[in-house]
């Protein structure tokens, strides 16, 4: 069996081609010609996406993994179906994703953990990418975690509630 070459370094990956603007890992990807931004996420046990991303892929014939998701803040928004959406990465790789789509939002692109698992896929927080091996090749997927606009308030997942100090 063949060892996969040593994945490229995305040092070389222009910043225009890799955005981030609110600190979350995130890279951007062309869709029919199109540069669109998603966003590896560990905490979404499911990708999911928005239902602007319903013109960009085609419809699964597949049930859904789940009726609905909890997003942040606790709020439930329901799953319409499954959505299969190919795209490019910064390095002209084909990469497709199955996910969710969900009602009530329209832009949002979330790569959860399904994806990572199913691909095998590592999240390196040390060289900014999404990695794993198709066919004997790599297929890198940069991010930026760089961003925050200045801002004050950062979102975060709520995974348990705890009342400090109370007596539990």
């Amino acid at each position: 069996m063949e060892t996969p070459a040593v994945p490229t370094s995305i040092r070389a990956t222009t910043a225009a081609r890799v955005a981030a603007g609110d600190g979350l890992p995130t890279t951007m990807v062309e869709v029919g010609g199109e540069q669109w931004s998603i966003k590896p996420d560990s905490g979404a046990r499911y990708s999911v996406v928005g239902t602007d991303w319903m013109l960009r892929g085609e419809r699964l014939q597949e049930a859904a993994p789940v009726d609905a998701v909890e997003g942040i803040g606790g709020f439930v928004l329901d799953v319409i179906g499954v959505w299969s959406v190919q795209m490019r990465n910064a390095f002209g790789q084909i990469v497709e994703i199955r996910a969710c789509i969900i009602n009530r939002c329209t832009e949002e692109f979330l790569v959860g953990v399904d994806f990572l698992e199913k691909h095998r896929a590592s999240l390196d927080f040390n060289s900014n990418e999404v990695s794993y091996v198709v066919h004997n090749r790599w297929v890198i997927i940069p991010f930026r975690t760089e961003g925050g606009d200045g801002a004050k308030v950062a979102s975060v997942r709520l995974v348990k509630r705890y009342s400090w100090g109370a007596a539990q």
